[in-house]
């Protein structure tokens, strides 16, 4: 089984839709069960949070064991590594 790693900005985190129903309920969990099985391969998400509060992403970021989170979107969305962004 090959694993496919892909980056997803998550815009928002910090507000109630993006870090309960996005980050909770669905990232965090497809995550934590090492990613979603696709035919023959894995697909794993790997998780951008940015928002404008940079007290309460570094909270969400320990939280929810997320390496990368930022409050400059336009830097965001210029990283290659997260070619999906889904503004919450």
């Amino acid at each position: 089984m090959t694993t496919h790693t892909i980056g997803i900005i998550l815009n928002g985190a910090t507000g109630r839709i993006g870090s309960t129903q996005h980050l909770h309920n669905a990232l965090a969990p497809i995550c934590a069960e090492g990613g979603l099985v696709h035919g023959d391969d894995r697909i794993m998400p790997k998780v951008m949070l940015v928002g404008r509060d940079q007290e309460k992403l570094a909270a969400l970021a320990q939280q929810y064991n997320v390496a990368a989170w930022s409050t400059d979107l336009d830097a965001a969305i210029e990283n290659p590594d997260y070619p999906i962004v889904f503004d919450a």
